[in-house]
């Protein structure tokens, strides 16, 4: 059983660093294609900011219990569920012709795609030994910077090729088609599952007595509104001000996702 699990653990990484990816494809078309979906649909400013905070809302009550889902359905089809739900509602933009529909198609977007973290921490946690894990989990925190950089270089090409409809059921089938394969790959569910059932419980008041998570917590805080502004306003920031087009945006906003990822790499 180790032996199958060495072989094929990596193969696992490596299927989780491509639903990242498509995580952060999935979440920022919108923002790309707001100059044609504005025009489209008559959005106002404050539209737009309802779906930007749909997203945000669901995503974060949702990350009260997607740790707690996948430690109870498990890995394989816990992960293969949420990864599944936010293709769906990815290509539920498709259909949305309404605020609302939109707003929709957002917060169950958001609330899915909050499973990827805790995805990438027990895939970490379950086929890799302490010595390993820093390593898996730098490749994870990477796949983020490489959405966000792939995605506006892809996204307004397709949506001038075959219409901005055609994208989102692109996208989301991208990740029914992850579904599919993630489920073809057998390994052990729980390797380290005697180690894990040996390891000391801790319990969540003492974590939130200590001061190093509330150091977390806190530069979390500060830096995650810029990083979320930059992904669901710069496209639109860029547009309005430099007078940049759908077809032309593309390249800038990738250009400042690579600076972001090197400033982290730094």
């Amino acid at each position: 059983m180790a032996q199958i699990a060495d072989k094929r653990r990596w193969l696992v990484v490596g299927l989780v660093f491509i639903a990242i990816v498509l995580n952060y494809v999935d979440r920022q078309i919108l923002a790309l294609l707001k100059p044609t979906l504005q025009l489209e649909f008559d959005w106002s400013d404050r539209d737009y900011s309802h779906m930007a905070s749909a997203f945000q809302f669901a995503a974060a009550l949702a990350f009260l219990g997607t740790g707690w889902f996948i430690d109870k359905v498990g890995l394989r089809w816990g992960f293969a569920i949420g990864v599944g739900v936010w293709s769906l509602a990815g290509m539920a933009h498709a259909f949305a012709s309404t605020v609302s529909g939109f707003v929709a198609s957002r917060a169950v977007l958001g609330a899915a795609e909050s499973i990827g973290t805790p995805a990438a921490v027990k895939t970490a946690a379950t086929y890799f030994n302490a010595k390993e894990r820093s390593f898996v989990l730098g490749l994870g925190g990477i796949a983020p910077n490489v959405g966000a950089i792939l995605t506006p270089l892809l996204i307004p090409l397709m949506a001038m090729m075959w219409g901005w409809q055609a994208t989102f059921l692109i996208a989301g089938g991208l990740g029914l088609v992850w579904v599919v394969v993630w489920l073809m790959v057998r390994i052990p569910e729980q390797p380290n599952a005697a180690r894990d059932a040996a390891a000391p419980k801790i319990a969540w008041s003492s974590l939130l007595r200590d001061r190093r998570q509330w150091a977390v917590i806190l530069g979390k805080a500060l830096t995650d509104q810029v990083w979320w502004f930059l992904l669901f306003f710069m496209p639109d920031l860029f547009h309005r001000v430099f007078g940049l087009t759908q077809g032309t945006l593309g390249l800038p906003v990738a250009f400042v996702y690579f600076m972001a990822a090197l400033g982290g790499i730094t």
